[in-house]
């Protein structure tokens, strides 16, 4: 944002003026270095004070602020300013990020810290996009030594210029195992003529938040204050092994600042044990660092301690318990470390072995499906973006060593995962075995796979080997049929024979929670080789208009007129008599990387506009307009407009309302083609 002359004038055609000289109410800074203990806390209007900060920047993801607005009067946002709801009332809130230059800026806004979070969290938020601004959300940790923002998760989001009038934006993050920040970056803001921005505001963010030790039956976590240097950069300086811990880990790291008595982990109180009892654990320590195991009596009276050597790092270590038949815990404490540098300890594994206690219960056997649970047994881990659209040419899928890309799931609840290996808790089949493909359903939910389209196929059959929980229902559809899996494991079949390219649908839905497993997917028969996600991308959107409109569909309603094949190609007129518009809409596409989309088209009549629309929704209240309506000479045209991933769908409208003050409006298309953001071509 340029300074006072760059508020005038958003002040002069949004009616909008800083508030607080721009800054954001924030919470106090000991408030801000607090874990974030219930999502709720990152709810912000901005209407008080937020957990929400400018992140510091660091020439990468963040070079530029957000700044604080206030709706100032009645004014109502132009088209250009899309597409959150353009009529506001006087005193809304709202952070504005924005720039005039050549090269594309940054701004980031920052949460309160996360310890972590189970399973998907959602964050939601009310956001304008002006000219090239855009906008995401992430999972970020700063960089120990050099202070960078690092990504950990990126949120799977569908947010962008050409969404529905007042469409919120709605980013998914999967599970984060690790202290994180969630940020918001406005990205891409850059043109030095009439600047480009992102507004948002409306915040609110749904997680299951980490609030408690990830092993809650033996360890209450003690928290620590998050220091610059205390941070575990580099497990490799952590002992003299090349071993690291493979999943989630407890650690305590401390600097010559961090007042004494420093952290100490706390087994909850065991009243006593019957049996010989055994504590078993892998450790690594930062050279220097002396630790220190005890087992003490409910007055903290040590019974017995042991020193951690680093020699025998990462072990595992064990440590016999005799039956003892009073109350008594173990603690781990940091006692010394090199004040020259700094103290570090990672402990994993922690088990609790034998030793029946003595008020000890076997735990009850679960009934119900419970989507934590099931997703820690299972191991469940989201679809790996890298190669995504990298498959096989055929449909056979064995998902025991594979990812099988040729099945495509759209909302994102398709996850990955191993059977357990130890089933008394959660039986299944025994064909089902190994990796498997996992939908995990939260009470009344619908998802599906569907298949990248099948050019042809002659008598075949298609095979699903899966297993569904009680309130779990699946079928599977192609060319009009479907056929639905009655039992609760084993095989579903389909029937498929058709000249013409279709689909197949694997369709899942629940009534409660419920789990749907699929092991493999075979065929028998002849099917066409799938083509590529490039081929059938230029399918779908190159097009000469020489004959036909290929696969692009003149969609006609009240009011509209039909696009006509004519010597140059398409051809629209538009005389009035309540007809004001031509639309053309696409087939549904996925693009491989950022696109753009290359019309060429031809404009012959003052007052017109050719406007390009998001999806299927051709209400020209929320489209982008490509060209008019100054139209002084009639000349061909080459448009180029950027598509990102999430775009599957768009409609193409040639619109003319000014019929009685210029006349009728022709309109002439003789292609459309599209290419890598990169410049390399899809489609020869």
């Amino acid at each position: 944002m340029s300074g006072n002359v760059g508020f005038q004038y958003l002040d002069l055609y949004l009616g909008i003026r800083p508030e607080n000289q721009g800054e954001i109410l924030k919470k106090t800074p000991p408030e801000f270095a607090e874990y974030v203990k219930e999502d709720r806390q990152l709810d912000c209007d901005f209407q008080r004070e937020c957990l929400w900060k400018n992140a510091d920047s660091d020439g990468l993801l963040d070079t530029s602020e957000f700044w604080l607005f206030k709706k100032n009067d009645e004014k109502v946002f132009p088209v250009q300013v899309q597409p959150g709801n353009a009529n506001l009332q006087i005193g809304t809130r709202f952070m504005i990020a924005g720039n005039t230059t050549k090269l594309a800026q940054s701004a980031v806004l920052l949460s309160a810290p996360l310890a972590c979070h189970h399973g998907m969290a959602n964050i939601t938020f009310n956001y304008w996009l002006y000219n090239l601004g855009r906008v995401e959300v992430m999972a970020v940790r700063p960089e120990p030594r050099r202070g960078h923002l690092m990504v950990i998760e990126r949120g799977k989001a569908d947010c962008h210029f050409l969404k529905e009038s007042g469409h919120v934006c709605s980013a998914l993050i999967p599970a984060v195992k690790q202290p994180y920040r969630l940020a918001i970056r406005a990205f891409n803001l850059r043109d030095n003529t009439v600047g480009s921005m992102v507004l948002i505001n409306n915040i609110t963010v749904k997680a299951d938040l980490c609030n408690e030790s990830p092993f809650p039956l033996l360890f209450n976590s003690v928290p620590l204050k998050p220091r610059p240097r205390a941070h575990p950069s580099a497990l490799k300086d952590a002992s003299r092994s090349t071993t690291k811990p493979t999943k989630s880990f407890l650690f305590m790291a401390v600097d010559p600042l961090t007042p004494k008595p420093y952290g100490t982990l706390r087994s909850q109180l065991i009243p006593c044990t019957s049996k010989l009892a055994t504590l078993s654990f892998r450790y690594w320590l930062r050279a220097g660092t002396q630790v220190e195991v005890c087992s003490v009596d409910e007055n903290d009276v040590p019974l017995s301690c042991a020193y951690l050597s680093e020699e025998d790092s990462p072990g595992p270590i064990q440590i016999d318990i005799e039956p003892y038949m009073k109350p008594f815990r173990f603690t781990i404490d940091l006692i010394a470390f090199d004040a020259n540098s700094m103290g570090l300890v990672v402990v994993d594994e922690l088990k609790f072995i034998g030793g029946q206690l003595c008020i000890e219960h076997p735990p009850p056997i679960p009934t119900t499906i419970d989507p934590p649970t099931v997703a820690h047994m299972f191991g469940l881990q989201p679809k790996p973006l890298l190669g995504a659209n990298e498959y096989r040419l055929s449909l056979e899928c064995d998902f025991t060593i594979d990812h099988c890309n040729q099945w495509v799931n759209d909302d994102g609840k398709l996850q990955y995962g191993a059977v357990p290996q130890t089933l008394e808790d959660f039986p299944l089949p025994k064909q089902i075995n190994g990796n498997v493909a996992v939908l995990m359903l939260k009470g009344k939910d619908a998802s599906s796979i569907r298949s990248r389209e099948v050019p042809c196929a002659y008598n075949s059959l298609i095979t699903i080997h899966y297993m569904r929980s009680q309130f779990g229902f699946l079928r599977v559809c192609a060319l009009g049929q479907c056929m639905e899996g009655k039992k609760l494991n084993g095989t579903l079949q389909v029937q498929i024979s058709s000249e013409k390219p279709f689909e197949i649908i694997i369709e899942a839905s629940s009534k409660k929670n419920a789990i749907i497993v699929i092991s493999s997917i075979e065929v028998e028969g002849d099917i066409c080789p799938l083509r590529t996600v490039e081929q059938i991308l230029c399918d779908r959107i190159k097009c000469d208009f020489k004959e036909h409109t290929c696969n692009y569909e003149s969609t006609m309603e009240t009011g509209d007129r039909e696009l006509l094949i004519g010597t140059n190609g398409g051809v629209c007129t538009i005389a009035g008599h309540d007809a004001k518009r031509c639309v053309l809409r696409s087939s549904y596409f996925d693009l491989p990387a950022p696109a753009t989309l290359i019309i060429d088209v031809t404009q012959f009549t003052f007052g017109s506009r050719v406007l390009l629309c998001a999806d299927a929704d051709a209400d020209s209240d929320n489209c982008h307009e490509l060209l008019g309506p100054r139209v002084l000479t009639a000349s061909p045209r080459k448009v180029e407009f950027p598509l990102d991933e999430s775009v599957h769908q768009f409609s193409l409208v040639f619109f003319h309302d000014k019929a009685d003050q210029f006349g009728a409006a022709r309109f002439e298309i003789s292609s459309i083609d599209i290419r890598a953001g990169d410049g390399y071509k899809f489609c020869f």
